[in-house]
């Protein structure tokens, strides 16, 4: 199986550890038990208690005298435990630079993902206690904490309570049809709030697929703090009524014990949306209509069930979407041409993610409006089942300064 290792850029959200001290002496500096006490809430708030299990350490294959570290912390408050990942340079004087990620299960309120950063000062054999210190940060909050390192043994992490903590994995299909050769893949997706360092995903086939972090402009929640996202595709269509499982993996590429998820894969049985048209408004909006795909099995947004999406990006590179709106359930939208928040309400509906036309560069883009189904509640699957586009009906838009011109695409 492929070992999975955060990329370079994504090295301030993972954390490591070292292996054996600098001294040589055997003992293993990081390893173990270290009790925490954190001000996750700021300095004025009563501090957190939390314990911290670094167990199996590697070195880092992208940077000499750094680790990287697995293991697990406890909220003694609420007793919940969730993976962590640690990431430590050694500065070889007996002082470790360390960052280190992990959710707090709090005994009331949602969980959160913290980092924290500091130094580790080793004491050495014979010295009972190391000490660390150094700061935490969430989505809402900035910190301080310190901690003591006291027991060096390897302790078995129990596994992710998933009641407490969220993962969901998700297979489904993406069918393009039109005048260019129909084409069909199968996208592995998952989303949680579990530290991670990448999803793995077992076939019905046994086959094993790696799905890598991943964003874009439909996810601009996913910070790889406090929200993770992973992402694979294969070519070819998903197999019908048998289980997909994911499972989390942790810092070294390893799986985290619990966090799995499964999936149940049924059928494409939407049509592609068909007619579209778009009329632009010099420096005000394009506003795009299509004709409503008929309803399906997990497909009939007029109630509620699967939803349209636009895509507007490159015609020349097939460069990921700058402008896409999702979740509409009505068959028109407004493209905006003046700047806007990605993750905005869109006109009439949906919301809008990217870039407002006024940011666009001049050159050729193609628009494209695809239908998104949903698993049927009446099947054991979850998350989308298909999205389907005719290349047949996209349209391109071609742009110069505040000109835009809109034709079909022979």
């Amino acid at each position: 199986m492929k070992r999975l290792l955060i990329p370079m850029l994504m090295f301030s959200a993972i954390f490591a550890i070292l292996p054996a001290s600098a001294a040589g002496n055997g003992v293993d500096d990081l390893r173990g038990r270290w009790d925490i006490t954190a001000y996750v809430y700021g300095s004025e708030n009563s501090p957190l208690a939390l314990t911290v299990y670094v167990n199996d350490l590697a070195p880092d294959p992208d940077e000499a005298n750094a680790y990287l570290a697995g293991g697990c912390m406890r909220s003694p408050s609420s007793g919940a435990s969730a993976p962590l990942s640690l990431r430590a340079v050694d500065h070889l004087d007996g002082t470790y630079a360390v960052t280190l990620w992990s959710t707090i299960v709090p005994e009331s309120g949602a969980s959160f993902v913290v980092r924290f950063d500091g130094a580790v000062e080793v004491s050495g054999e014979g010295v009972p206690d190391d000490i660390a210190s150094g700061s935490t940060r969430s989505d809402f909050s900035e910190g301080t904490w310190s901690g003591i390192h006291h027991d060096r043994r390897r302790t078995k992490c129990p596994p992710v309570d998933l009641s407490v903590l969220f993962f969901s994995g998700d297979v489904y299909a993406v069918r393009n049809v039109g005048p260019e050769p129909d084409s069909e893949q199968i996208i592995f997706e998952g989303y949680t709030q579990i530290v991670s360092n990448g999803m793995r995903v077992e076939l019905p086939n046994g086959e094993i697929v790696i799905a890598e972090p991943f964003s874009d402009i439909f996810s601009p929640h996913i910070d790889f703090v406090s929200a993770f996202r992973y992402l694979a595709s294969l070519e070819g269509a998903p197999i019908a009524g048998q289980p997909y499982t994911f499972t989390l993996l942790d810092a070294l590429g390893r799986p985290s014990p619990g966090a799995e998820s499964v999936d149940i894969w049924f059928g494409c049985a939407q049509s592609a949306p068909a007619n579209l048209n778009a009329v632009y408004s010099i420096e005000q909006s394009v506003a795009l209509s299509w004709n409503a795909a008929p309803a399906a099995p997990g497909f009939d947004p007029a109630n509620g069930i699967g939803f349209y999406q636009i895509a507007v990006f490159d015609d020349q590179s097939a460069s990921p979407s700058q402008y896409g709106a999702a979740g509409m359930a009505v068959t028109t939208h407004v493209i905006p041409w003046a700047s806007f928040v990605p993750g905005s309400p869109g006109i009439p509906d949906g919301t809008d993610f990217g870039d407002a036309l006024n940011n666009f560069v001049a050159g050729a883009y193609r628009i494209d409006v695809i239908a998104f189904s949903v698993a049927d509640p009446a099947d054991p699957g979850a998350g989308l089942e298909c999205q389907i586009r005719d290349t047949s009906e996209s349209l391109r838009m071609e742009k110069s300064g505040s000109s835009i011109t809109i034709t079909s695409i022979p």
